[in-house]
Parts: C-alpha cells; structure tokens; sequence
C-alpha cells in the first residue's frame, strides 16, 4: 500500500478503515438492546453491509480488485410520518439496561452521519 500511496493517503485510508470497524463494533454492542424486529432486521442488514464495504476496502487497497458493490436496500413497505409531536426532553440513561429501541435507532444514524462526514473528507483529501 505504502509504494503507490503518500503519506497523507495511508493515513486517510487508515481513519477510514477504522471508522468502519469502529461502526461494525458499536452495531454489534447494540444488538443486544434491540426489541423491534423490523429495527433489528435493519441492523443486521447494515452490519453486513459495513463488513462487506470493509471488505472491499482492504480488496481495492490490495489491488486484487473490488467485489462487485452491492447497495444497501431498505424495506419499502414503511410509509414514513411526517411532522414534530413536541418531542418530551431527553436525558441520558442511568444504566446500560435503560437503553431502548430508541436509543439505538437513535445511535446508529448519529453513527452513519459521522461516517459519511469523514468520507467525505477523506475523499476530497
């Protein structure tokens, strides 16, 4: 990697490939909390989805070349609702054994948008 890639782009790719083992490992750690089958089913697909992006990663590093990119395709029976209901206040939880379906729906796009940030980033490096 290091004879085709500078300095800057080893670490750029290094930031990258963590973020993406850091997001599989935090999915992992919610699965347990989940109750909604339909939100699990979802962070299931996604962690597949994040290992298989991993895994095309290390390949296009390599140069063996990348497996055909599969894009991720969520369920499309779900009509979404618009508008705000006055959310309540949020406070944090006083126990891992409080998180919620929330929580987790809630960590994980935080977690996606982080991502797709530093990518960003990493690309226009």
């Amino acid at each position: 990697m290091a004879a085709h890639l500078g300095a800057h782009e080893v670490m750029e790719v290094h930031e990258v490939l963590t973020d993406t083992v850091d997001g599989i490992n935090q999915f992992q750690l919610y699965r347990p909390h989940v109750k909604d089958p339909q939100l699990k089913s979802i962070l299931d697909k996604q962690i597949q989805f994040m290992s298989q992006e991993y895994n095309n990663m290390v390949q296009g590093i390599n140069q063996r070349g990348i497996s055909k990119a599969v894009p991720y395709r969520g369920p499309r029976n779900v009509t979404p609702v618009y508008g705000l209901d006055n959310p309540t206040s949020q406070s944090p939880n006083t126990s891992i054994n409080d998180m919620d379906d929330r929580d987790v729906a809630s960590g994980m796009l935080r977690c996606h948008k982080a991502s797709a940030g530093l990518r960003m980033r990493a690309s226009l490096e």
